[in-house]
């Protein structure tokens, strides 16, 4: 996944930068590299994203809540 991709997904999606960061677990600002090409993005990170793009933000939520406290 180049950055360009990773931006046209992104607001395929309808997601803000912020947004896909909270689900992905990475910076607002990191998100912003990656989608200039200033950052790589990791093949591991590249399946994250497109885990969020595919099954949208709500299951990231629905998962931390049904995490055991700890």
């Amino acid at each position: 996944m180049q950055g360009h991709e990773l931006r046209a997904q992104r607001k395929g999606a309808g997601l803000t930068q912020g947004e896909l960061a909270a689900a992905v677990g990475l910076t607002l600002g990191f998100i912003g590299e990656m989608e200039r090409g200033e950052k790589a993005i990791e093949r591991r990170t590249e399946l994250a994203i497109r885990y969020v793009l595919e099954h949208g933000v709500d299951w990231v939520e629905e998962m931390l809540a049904a995490a055991p406290a700890g």
